[in-house]
């Protein structure tokens, strides 16, 4: 399972993002050739889909649309790397995660946010939306594409599509 990222979207850590979402993944890919029997479960981001603009569902086959972020772009650079080495009989599968909410993962923004909203501070809410899935549902759904996954194909998990305004 190769659940390491950098998942900062500060322009300041281009770098570290660079290392961590590709670099890595590329020695990763390269140890894994000698071991054939082995599954990677790559856990990427919905982000690395693209965006939805509109108000259906987006599906694995979305055309990417999300080159301004360089988050997004270092993950679905990430996902080529693989699909292509599954042409080449590695055995992965790639997850894209959405947005994931529960557990004792939140933290920063995340938190500083809902504390805003607990004392009545937050004003106003940001434009549109997002996916959002359960921690626990992801770790259900990585142990489903370990167990029954195709290779090279890249799955959704994620749970509801809401406005940050619901959300919050």
């Amino acid at each position: 399972f190769h659940l390491a990222a950098c998942t900062s979207l500060m322009g300041c850590d281009k770098v570290i993002r660079q290392e961590s979402n590709i670099e890595i993944t590329c020695v990763l890919i390269d140890s894994l050739q000698s071991y054939p029997d082995i599954r990677l479960i790559y856990s990427s981001s919905a982000g690395a889909i693209g965006f939805n603009y509109g108000a259906g569902v987006m599906e694995e086959d979305h055309s990417f649309d999300a080159h301004h972020i360089d988050y997004f772009l270092s993950k679905q650079k990430s996902e080529k790397l693989i699909i292509k080495e599954t042409s080449r009989k590695l055995d992965a599968v790639i997850l894209n995660v959405a947005t994931i909410i529960g557990g004792r993962g939140m933290r920063g923004v995340q938190c500083d946010v809902f504390r805003k909203i607990a004392r009545g501070k937050m004003l106003f809410f940001p434009p549109g939306g997002s996916c959002f899935v359960y921690v626990m549902d992801v770790v259900d759904g990585m142990i489903a594409a370990w167990r029954k996954g195709c290779s090279g194909e890249r799955y959704i998990l994620g749970g509801y599509n809401m406005t940050f305004e619901e959300y919050f």
